[in-house]
């Protein structure tokens, strides 16, 4: 084992991580990497392999599949000597991260991707289940995450093609669809995806069409509740207010008794001659 360790490229003083239980394995892999004159550092085999690494303030934050941990310290200096870094604290075991590359800092804290959806690890290392609005929307494997500069938005991409965007100052989710994107990043402060046709395309503020074409847009409200209101018992008219922005019909449904199946629908269109 020591000669396969030296045959990979690995030199005395290199690191190697050791992630095994007390089995009769672990002191043979132990004494093959001392023999061949490498360092060992044993890795906690509790919440299963680690998925993902992350600072946040003067912390490293260790993700694995089912838990998250975190170390102090400036690590190794370039020689690999000096090594400061603490023994890793557990932190939680409610859940742990499955996708590195859902993990995004934001000014909160941590958030990625669990077995249990989008979480978010604050800078007090609490851990809130800050996507359980979008709960069976985050299923699909995240393919970036990114922290948007100008706005206070995270936007996670997903394989399924869709894109999960939380709003950290109004602490709210939006979903948009039809993005495909395999991987984003932020390129002079502009959100910048790539497809899988090898399409790259860019974020353009104050233009509201996808690579030419129209982006649909659904709101839809709460349930407006007059019981209890003195003098109130139905609604009669309403107003929608916004900015005109480009010729497009606007299609409204109401819906009643707290079933959201509209019951009425009408379309205002704005191309059409008045009446």
């Amino acid at each position: 084992l020591a000669a396969w360790f030296c045959a990979r490229g690995l030199v005395p003083g290199d690191r190697i991580a050791v992630m095994l239980p007390n089995v009769p394995q672990y002191p043979v892999t132990v004494a093959a990497a001392l023999r061949a004159g490498l360092v060992v550092v044993n890795v906690n085999p509790k919440g299963g392999i680690v998925t993902g690494l992350a600072s946040m303030d003067d912390k490293l934050i260790v993700f694995k599949e089912n838990s998250v941990y975190a170390m102090t310290g400036s690590g190794p200096d370039v020689l690999g000597d000096n090594d400061d870094y603490s023994t890793p604290v557990f932190v939680t075991g409610d859940a742990g991260c499955i996708n590195t590359r859902s993990i995004v800092t934001t000014p909160d804290g941590l958030m990625f991707q669990s077995r249990k959806g989008i979480k978010l690890l604050t800078r007090a290392r609490g851990m809130v289940d800050v996507g359980a609005p979008v709960s069976g929307l985050d299923v699909s494997p995240v393919t970036s995450a990114v922290l948007m500069t100008d706005v206070d938005q995270v936007r996670f991409t997903l394989e399924d093609g869709t894109t999960l965007m939380f709003d950290y100052f109004v602490k709210q989710w939006s979903q948009f669809t039809g993005i495909a994107a395999v991987d984003s990043v932020m390129w002079q402060d502009l959100h910048v995806y790539l497809r899988s046709d090898g399409t790259v395309l860019k974020e353009t503020p104050n233009v509201y069409t996808d690579d030419g074409s129209h982006i649909p847009l659904l709101v839809r409200t709460a349930w407006i509740k007059v019981a209890g209101l003195q003098g109130f018992q139905r609604l009669w008219k309403f107003l929608i207010l916004g900015t005109y922005e480009s010729p497009r019909p606007l299609q409204v449904g109401i819906a009643h008794d707290f079933n959201p199946t509209p019951t009425q629908v009408t379309t205002a269109d704005p191309t059409a001659p008045s009446v």
